[in-house]
């Protein structure tokens, strides 16, 4: 787990330094481009499945507490990787904000998107900062690329 760890963080490194060879850009963009592609399929088909099986206001609930759900990943990664008092602090408040988002859910389509919208950009900030839950990439760039 930790080797790829690190060459999540090489190739992100990598893709905004522009460091290495050309022919190591390339690949890492290739590798970026598909992550993204198996992202975009995945979300669509989600979206398309659960549409199907949970109609009207219950895709809103579902939604909803599916955001919940990814808020206690977060905590789950803190409790895997030992993190620190500050790290769970920092893990918690997020979490409270997915709250937040994921209640106003229950009685606005808007909060929904906004509270994923904010799931995305608290995995870039885990993942530019390498942290805060380890001094690695704990995230990992596949997951970012995913949920762009």
């Amino acid at each position: 787990m930790v080797r790829q760890q690190r060459m999540d963080s090489a190739l992100l490194k990598n893709l905004v330094t522009g460091v290495g060879s050309s022919s190591q850009f390339i690949g890492g963009l290739v590798v970026a481009m598909l992550y993204a592609v198996i992202g975009v399929l995945g979300a669509v088909g989600s979206i398309l499945v659960f549409r199907r099986i949970f109609q009207g206001r219950w895709e809103q609930i579902f939604w909803a507490l599916f955001l919940l759900v990814i808020a206690a990943f977060y905590l789950s990664f803190a409790a895997y990787f030992g993190a620190s008092t500050h790290a769970w602090q920092t893990e918690t408040l997020g979490v409270a904000v997915f709250l937040v988002f994921a209640v106003g859910g229950l009685f606005s389509r808007s909060a929904i998107a906004v509270g994923y919208v904010m799931h995305g950009l608290w995995d870039l900030s885990h993942c530019l900062s390498r942290g805060p839950v380890d001094n690695r990439n704990s995230t990992g760039l596949w997951h970012l690329l995913l949920i762009v």
